[in-house]
Formats: C-alpha cells, sequence, structure tokens
C-alpha cells in the first residue's frame, strides 16, 4: 500500500510502505512504488515526527504534546504526554512507544489509546532549553560557574545579584555572538547602569534562533522553508541590601515560534551575595520561577527551574579565582560546575571550566561539558573568546564578545 499524508503545519509527508507480519508484531518497510492513494487530516499542531503505518492505521506524534492514532483521514484517539512528542513512534505486538519531552517512554493500546505503562528515558528537558547556555564569553568559559564570583554583567544570566558588583561605574555594556557546529544563531546584549549610589539596573535580550529551514518530506523532495525562534527579554535591579549582602531580582519574558505557532511566557530569577571578605564570595540564586510557555495551540512547555548555589575563593594576590557551582532542578541530577581564571598583568584573563553530575536512574556520572576561553581589557574596553562543548543536542560552540565601560572600574567592594 502507498499513502500520503497532509497536515495543516503545511507539510505533506508521502510515505510507501509495504506491510510484513514478523510474527511478534508488524513492521512497515518502506519500497518504491507508485503513490497511488491521499488521506488528509488537520492536526492543530507542528509535526516533526515521521509516521508509523500499521494495517491502514498511521501513528503520528506532534508538539501539542500528543500521540494520535489516524484511520483514513479520521483521528481515532489522541493521547496526550507533558511535554513536546518529537520523536517518530514505534509499533510492537499491539502496542505504540513514544518518548516525550517530559522524560518518559509510554506505551500505549494501539486501538484504544488508553496508557499500558510507561518508563523513565532520564530527565525532561523542558522549553527553552537554550537558557542553559552562557549567554557571553566570559561565563561561557568558566562553564556557567560564576554565581559568586564575576565582575562583569555576564554572571548576572546566574545570579541576579551579581549586577551589584558588576557594574562598578555609572555604565557598562556587554554583546556577544555564538559561532556554533550547529546551524543555530546564538547571540546577545547586556546592558548595565547606575540608579543613584545603592541600585543598579540592567537589561539584556537573548536570542536563539534557526532561519530558513529546508523542509523535506520523506522521499526527500523540497517542501516549504519555516524558521525556529527563541527570545529572552529580561530586566533585573540589584543593591546592596547590608554589607556584605547584595541581592538581586530579574523578571524574563519569553517567546518562541515554530513555523506559524507561537509561544510566551514570563518568569522571575532572584539571588543574594554574601562576600565577608575580598578573596571570599558565596553565591545563592532561584532561576526560571514559573517560566512556563503557553503556546497558541493552547498548549504549554514548563522551563526547568532550578536553584544554583557558588563558592569562590580568590588567591595569588587575587590574580586566581577558583569557583565550584552546585545547581538542582527538581526533575534533573546536581550539576556540578568548576571554574578558574587566572589574571596576568591585571590585562589578560585565562579560564577553564567543567561540569558534571550524577545521573541517579543510570547510576552513572553523566558527559561532562567542559569550556576554555581567554579575555583582555584595557582601561573601557574589553574582549572575551570561549568555546563551549555541552553534552546536550545544543552542541558546542564558540564565543566572542565585546565589552565597553564609559568610566574607569572604581570597585565596589
Amino acid at each position: 500500500m502507498s499513502i500520503a499524508l497532509l497536515l495543516s503545519a503545511s507539510i505533506a509527508f508521502a510515505y510507501t510502505f509495504r506491510q510484513e507480519n514478523t510474527g511478534n508484531g508488524n513492521a512497515g518497510e518502506a519500497i518504491a512504488l507508485p503513490i497511488n492513494r491521499t488521506v488528509t487530516c488537520s492536526l492543530n499542531a507542528p509535526v516533526l515526527s515521521s509516521l508509523c503505518l500499521v494495517n491502514d492505521t498511521l501513528f503520528i506524534c506532534a508538539r501539542d504534546s500528543s500521540v494520535y492514532s489516524i484511520y483514513n483521514g479520521a483521528v481515532i484517539w489522541k493521547f496526550k504526554t507533558r511535554g513536546w512528542v518529537d520523536a517518530t513512534p514505534a509499533y510492537y505486538n499491539g502496542s505504540v512507544y513514544a518518548g516525550s519531552r517530559d522524560g518518559l517512554v509510554y506505551v500505549l493500546n494501539a486501538a484504544t489509546g488508553d496508557s499500558i505503562d510507561f518508563t523513565s528515558s532520564g530527565y525532561a528537558r523542558g522549553g527553552a532549553e537554550y537558557l542553559k547556555l552562557p549567554v557571553h564569553a566570559h561565563s561561557g568559559g568558566l562553564c556557567g560557574a560564576v554565581a559568586a564570583w564575576s565582575d562583569e554583567l555576564s554572571g548576572v544570566q546566574y545570579n541576579p545579584a551579581i549586577l551589584d558588583v558588576a557594574v562598578t561605574g555609572s555604565f557598562g555594556i556587554v554583546g556577544s555572538y555564538t559561532f556554533k557546529t550547529l546551524d543555530r544563531r546564538h547571540y546577545g546584549v547586556t546592558a548595565g547602569f547606575s540608579i543613584g549610589d545603592y541600585v543598579v539596573a540592567d537589561f539584556s535580550f537573548v536570542n536563539h534562533s534557526v532561519l530558513d529551514i529546508e523542509g523535506r518530506d520523506s522521499l526527500g523532495n523540497l517542501m516549504e522553508d519555516f524558521t525556529f525562534f527563541e527570545n529572552a527579554i529580561t530586566a533585573t535591579i540589584a543593591g546592596r541590601l547590608q554589607w556584605p549582602i547584595s541581592i538581586g531580582l530579574s523578571l524574563r519574558y519569553l517567546s518562541e515560534g515554530l513555523d506559524d505557532e507561537r509561544a510566551h511566557g514570563f518568569g522571575l530569577d532572584f539571588g543574594a551575595l554574601y562576600y565577608p571578605t575580598k578573596i571570599f564570595r558565596i553565591g545563592l540564586s532561584g532561576l526560571n520561577i514559573g517560566s512556563d510557555l503557553y503556546w497558541s495551540t493552547g498548549e504549554s512547555d514548563e522551563v526547568l527551574k532550578k536553584a544554583q548555589l557558588g563558592i569562590a575563593g580568590l588567591f595569588l594576590d587575587t590574580a586566581l579565582v577558583i569557583e565550584a557551582d552546585f545547581a538542582k532542578s527538581i526533575s534533573q541530577p546536581v550539576d556540578i560546575m568548576f571554574g578558574a581564571q587566572y589574571t596576568i598583568l591585571n590585562m589578560i584573563g585565562i579560564r577553564a571550566g567543567i561540569s558534571t553530575g550524577f545521573d541517579h536512574y543510570d547510576k552513572t556520572w553523566k558527559i561532562p561539558d567542559f569550556a576554555f576561553g581567554a579575555g583582555f581589557s584595557y582601561n573601557r574596553y574589553g574582549f572575551d573568546y570561549s568555546f563551549f562543548r555541552p553534552s546536550s543536542e545544543l552542541g558546542p560552540h564558540h564565543k566572542i564578545s565585546v565589552v565597553f565601560n564609559p568610566e574607569e572600574s572604581t570597585g565596589k567592594i
């Protein structure tokens, strides 16, 4: 049999299948025959998965977090998970298997769509995965271990209270661009400024996107291009509560788009910084609080919330900084990050970092992320470079940042 399926996301799938009975279950094998049947079915969600055809019934996954059973153009049943379902479903012995971004693999009755069982596939990723990536090269070269120590605006991403010590003059700005091995753009701009003697404010914009994605059907034929983008706009305010404690609060607006679908959401970060001496700091933050994304389809994605604790010490007359950070999300293992920077002649910084964590499902340590970089600063200007290789699907990348401070640093601690 041959079949074509047309979805409302303006993506046409042309599949040709021959049914085979293996004795234990049914499997579809593609063969080159002319297409002789077309089935049209409208789904109000983008579809990235391929199709699974079993005895005239199609099983497909969509980004409304659901698995569908379709027969002769009509939806027979729909099963909703708690996360996007992008992978192609599998059929075996009367059951449909589907993996979701909620971290579970679901086993469904192929005839009724009822859940038979589910098992953990690891940890849920959630929406806005790009928020895990360091925005600027300084924090990128330290693998994100900057919740306690950072003398520039890049640390605000991990602890809003850092802003109080990062802006040492009346104004500062840093812009960054990422060169990624994957075909994705990632850039950000952050500007901070003083409000009087005790309060500092900051605004940032971050974009992560893939433009003009080449659409193809199952036979490799070119179709319409589509785009994917994620934006984050953040406003932060920080100040000294009482020496030696600073606090900070960030309000973030998130937006995403996939083809014609749009999602929006708001969230909060909060943080505190404790610096009893010039050579020791402790930072604590809560990130992405309430930052869920709500799609125009009526579905939602949860952005993983996390807490991060950083402990930093300065050595060799403050030329060497070493920091250890510990980050924890409810559905994730504890991430452990180490970062170090050595400064030469008060102008050149060489830095490196590593991040790992213990997977208590598999009882193994996860593949570590690692990073390294360098920076140069003179008077009001600075330039930073970093290479960051995360173990996630976001891919390794090179990052450059340019820093400008109209006034020379005076120091606040």
